[in-house]
């Protein structure tokens, strides 16, 4: 909804995200784990502020009192797309939550250190009932770009968010087998718990972006 490039803050806070995504991969001390939870704060806050503005946005559409066939479609795909939008993020919300809490549903007590949750979570296939939870969360956010390309109907059609390492120009340099991997094992395997969250608020917002 937001139809526009993507803001300085929102640039550089997701080149600071790759940035430890990166030290990460090479195996950089733990510590750098606390600023994934400092990313994190802050890109909920980016999430809050931009879910804000495009409501404002879609009031603002809505109450348009000119009367045209272009102005009523217009209303109906934007409240289609901002649905389909709070949908999405509220899914992403149910992840985190997930990753946040142990199979009781309590609170992890050192979510911020604690460095295997999230990845046996995500890429357990008995925890997806045959399909692993970072699987249907691929799917989740594919069928999100797909809904919302068919309710736009642009030329120019919006790409998947599923990137994999070897679609980030960071990662050029990187070896094959990480460029290679799947989505799911670049997002999550091996990936601490904190950054798996910080990772899915970054792409709540790369969803309000679009």
């Amino acid at each position: 909804m937001a139809g526009g490039k993507e803001t300085g803050r929102q640039k550089m806070i997701g080149m600071m995200y790759m940035v430890l995504t990166a030290l990460l991969a090479l195996n950089v001390s733990s510590a750098v784990l606390e600023k994934f939870a400092i990313i994190n704060s802050t890109l909920i806050d980016l999430v809050k502020d931009s879910g804000e503005s495009n409501d404002k946005l879609v009031e603002a559409i809505e109450g348009s009192t000119v009367k045209s066939e272009v102005v009523d479609a217009t209303k109906v795909k934007a409240k289609q797309v901002r649905e389909l939008t709070k949908a999405t993020l509220v899914y992403m919300d149910e992840v985190k939550v997930k990753m946040s809490t142990d199979d009781k549903g309590v609170a992890l007590k050192e979510v911020i250190q604690d460095t295997h949750h999230a990845d046996e979570l995500m890429l357990n296939e008995k925890n997806g009932k045959g399909s692993s939870l970072a699987l249907i969360y691929q799917k989740k956010l594919d069928k999100h770009v797909v809904q919302l390309n068919e309710i736009l109907k642009f030329k120019e059609q919006f790409k998947l968010i599923t990137k994999r390492a070897g679609d980030y120009p960071m990662f050029a340099n990187a070896k094959q087998e990480l460029k290679d991997q799947p989505y799911d094992a670049f997002a999550f395997h091996g990936t601490p718990t904190m950054g798996a969250i910080a990772y899915v608020t970054q792409q709540q917002t790369e969803i309000l972006e679009v």
